[in-house]
């Protein structure tokens, strides 16, 4: 009821945007909420009850003030967290209050798409992984980096996660390298890297990192990645479990295509997507050839 009684207090300062943060501030503590709202509840509290205590809290909170602060959809979340199973998350306070929610949630797939939450929140949200029961999870633009991609490579390996959309988020070499070496100890199918600064060196790591994944899906366009490290993937393919690859927008040239077009008969590829990667004829001609053979390509 403490809870309660500090949010019916903080009202007024909740109405206003700017102020809003502050307010929260002393009891939603993005390293780690969930001491923090222990410490303002009774410490012999029950886990099961300490967390209806802040469903009810911040459902009464929601409902009271005179912008809502949080999204309907989030709201349904917090009053009925076992039977929620999918949530798309905003920014600010609505991250933090799902960040000490998720280890006592039931949610499968979270929606965190554009929310800037950078290197600090990816790292938080990496701690939280482990005890979570998220299956799928977008973290489209989000500016989280090679640091924010490294922390997430480590948690990958305790998770539960099958599906990850990193794609937008100014990842590049060093922070593909980490999610390299994590494949083979994680149960990702699904990985979307498009538009980052991902180059040849990282595409490198990448492929060395397939035959020992799960992935079925692999999303890499809009990169700067070139023949080189495409000749490399090609390499990987035959030893892999990928039915899709997406190098749109890429940089592969002829001498890429050429190598793709040589690894396709051996590959389980169904799609692949090599639109505006400077192609040439020679390039051309070889896919079409490659394609002809492959009726399921």
């Amino acid at each position: 009821k403490r809870v309660i009684h500090e949010c019916n207090q903080a009202k007024e300062t909740l109405n206003s945007p700017q102020t809003r943060p502050g307010a929260l501030k002393k009891y939603i503590d993005l390293e780690s909420p969930e001491e923090q709202l222990k410490r303002i509840l009774d410490p012999k509290v029950e886990e099961a009850e300490f967390y209806m205590e802040i469903q009810r809290g911040m459902g009464l909170l929601s409902s009271e003030i005179e912008e809502s602060l949080v999204s309907e959809k989030f709201q349904e979340f917090l009053r009925y967290p076992r039977s929620v199973t999918s949530v798309k998350i905003g920014g600010g306070i609505e991250f933090e209050v799902f960040l000490s929610s998720l280890p006592y949630s039931n949610l499968t797939i979270a929606d965190l798409g554009y929310n800037a939450i950078g290197a600090k929140g990816a790292k938080a949200l990496a701690r939280a992984l482990p005890n979570s029961q998220l299956t799928g999870l977008d973290l489209g633009f989000n500016e989280i980096g090679d640091e924010g991609a490294k922390a997430l490579a480590i948690a990958l390996t305790k998770s539960r996660l099958i599906q990850l959309n990193l794609g937008g988020n100014w990842i590049g070499d060093q922070g593909v390298k980490a999610l390299a070496s994590a494949l083979a100890s994680c149960q990702l199918t699904q990985l979307s890297l498009r538009e980052n600064v991902i180059c040849d060196e990282g595409i490198k790591a990448l492929a060395t990192g397939l035959s020992r994944s799960q992935l079925t899906l692999l999303g890499l366009g809009w990169n700067r990645i070139g023949s080189e490290g495409v000749e490399a993937l090609a390499r990987a393919l035959s030893s892999s479990k990928l039915i899709e690859l997406d190098l749109w927008n890429d940089s592969i040239g002829d001498t890429g295509a050429v190598a793709l077009a040589s690894a396709l008969s051996s590959s389980q590829l169904t799609a692949l997507y090599l639109e505006f990667n400077r192609i040439g004829d020679e390039g051309a001609k070889a896919l079409k050839e490659a394609e002809s053979k492959l009726p399921d390509l």
